[in-house]
């Protein structure tokens, strides 16, 4: 075909041409093969739209990240990792609510950085861990070494 005329295809192509790219710190969870944190966040503002949320509430978050075989639904403390998770997300949010805490409103929501959404990405997949991945958790980038 005309179009694919020039393509480089007695050559290997990047990796980051057919698969999505996470950071990996060498620990924990090895992150490719799980869904799209871009396409997480999508996935979550259609749950905000369907509930009709102004807000991203923890009990959105915790039926996107504990749908199929999730390793957030299945993981021991679960629910206090997923507290927690969402916390540092919603730290995000540019407006508070009556009782002073931060909110995360839907148009915020690609405010929190792709590395963050990375983790609730990977932990959050219904398809649940790859079989190298059984029992292990994503180790996301720090703010602090992200700098580096």
């Amino acid at each position: 075909e005309e179009v694919c005329k020039e393509a480089p295809l007695q050559e290997d192509l990047p990796l980051a041409a057919m698969d999505t790219l996470f950071m990996y710190s060498g620990r924990g969870l090895i992150p490719q093969g799980y869904q799209d944190p871009l396409n997480f966040v999508n996935k979550l503002r259609i749950y905000m739209a369907e509930s009709k949320e102004e807000y991203f509430s923890l009990e959105t978050f915790t039926k996107a990240v504990t749908e199929g075989d999730a390793i957030l639904r299945n993981i021991r403390n679960g629910k206090k990792k997923i507290k927690t998770l969402y916390k540092r997300i919603t730290a995000y949010g540019t407006e508070r609510s009556e009782a002073g805490q931060v909110q995360l409103s839907r148009k915020d929501l690609r405010k929190v950085p792709l590395r963050l959404w990375a983790k609730a990405a990977a932990e959050g997949d219904d398809e649940g861990p790859l079989p190298c991945d059984h029992g292990q958790e994503y180790q996301d980038c720090s703010d602090e070494e992200f700098k580096k």
